[in-house]
C-alpha cells in the first residue's frame, strides 16, 4: 500500500501495512471495481483525502461504533497487529503480563533486574519461558518485523488493549488461519 505523507506532500511513499488474507481479498475486490483509479479512497472531489477529512471520517466512525473515547487515525495503524497478538495470547491463557515482562527484561534487554525480579524469573519454569519466546517469535514472524523489541511491544500492547482477552471472538476474520495450529506446534 502506498500513502501520501504529510499534508502537502505529493510524493507517494510505500508504507508497509500488514494485512490478513481477508483484507487482501477485500482490497483486491475494490481494486477490480476501481480499475485504473489512482486513489482507492478518494475525497468527494475525487482527489487525495486531506488529513482533516481522514480525522473526521475516523472520528465519526468511532462515534457511530459507540466508542466512549475519541479515536484518531493513528490508533488504527497498529490495531490489527495488536488484535492478532491478542488472538495469539488467547492460545496461552496461563501466560501473564508479569511473566512476559520478567522474561523480556531478563533475556531481551540489557536492563538490570532487581533481586526480587531475579527471584521471580528463577521461579518460572522453562516451558513458560519457551512459550513466551515462541509468542514473541510468532508475532515477529507474522507482522514481518526483524526487531524482537517491536514484537515484544505488540505483545505488551495486546495485554493492555485487551485486558479481558477471553471475551475476544476466536474465529474473527482477522485471525490468521495458520495461528489456529499454534497451540499444537
Amino acid at each position: 500500500m502506498s500513502v501520501y505523507r504529510g499534508p502537502y506532500s505529493r510524493e507517494l511513499i510505500p508504507d508497509i501495512q500488514f494485512l490478513c488474507p481477508a483484507e487482501v481479498k477485500a482490497l483486491r475486490q475494490l481494486a477490480r471495481e476501481y480499475k485504473g483509479a489512482m486513489l482507492l479512497f478518494p475525497s468527494e472531489r475525487r482527489s487525495v483525502l486531506s488529513t482533516r477529512s481522514l480525522h473526521h471520517i475516523v472520528k465519526v466512525a468511532g462515534t457511530t461504533a459507540g466508542l466512549e473515547f475519541p479515536i484518531h487515525p493513528y490508533m488504527l495503524r497498529h490495531s490489527g497487529a495488536i488484535y492478532r497478538a491478542a488472538l495469539l495470547l488467547l492460545q496461552y491463557p496461563e501466560i501473564t503480563l508479569s511473566q512476559c515482562n520478567l522474561v523480556w527484561q531478563k533475556f531481551g534487554t540489557v536492563n538490570q533486574l532487581s533481586v526480587q525480579e531475579l527471584q521471580q524469573v528463577e521461579l518460572l519454569d522453562q516451558p513458560t519461558v519457551d512459550i513466551i519466546w515462541q509468542i514473541i517469535e510468532r508475532i515477529r514472524s507474522f507482522i514481518g518485523v526483524n526487531s524482537y523489541l517491536h514484537a515484544a511491544k505488540y505483545m505488551f500492547w495486546a495485554f493492555e488493549a485487551y485486558p479481558n482477552s477471553e471475551l475476544l471472538p476466536k474465529n474473527f476474520w482477522l485471525s490468521p488461519p495458520h495461528w489456529h495450529d499454534f497451540a499444537e506446534g
